[in-house]
């Protein structure tokens, strides 16, 4: 039996990941505004691509762990 506590810990379980990976790359924009030299801004971006790659990574790895959803059956048959 799904409780709705069990919901609302695996929905902030999703939710962390990203505002982690946002604040990441918040943080990085910021340096980049503050050291403008090209090699510089050169490096945050592609810092910033790994951070949503990263980000992305953990959410689906996390979305698709078995362990958490095997209490919820099918992903698609959740409803928040």
């Amino acid at each position: 039996m799904i409780t709705d506590h069990t919901q609302t810990t695996f929905a902030l379980m999703l939710m962390t990941w990203p505002a982690v990976g946002m604040t990441k790359v918040s943080v990085l924009l910021m340096y980049k505004r503050i050291f403008a030299t090209p090699k510089f801004k050169a490096a945050v971006w592609i810092l910033i691509g790994l951070v949503i790659s990263w980000t992305i990574a953990f959410t689906l790895a996390l979305m698709c762990m078995s362990r958490l959803s095997r209490p919820f059956g099918s992903l698609n048959k959740l409803t928040f």
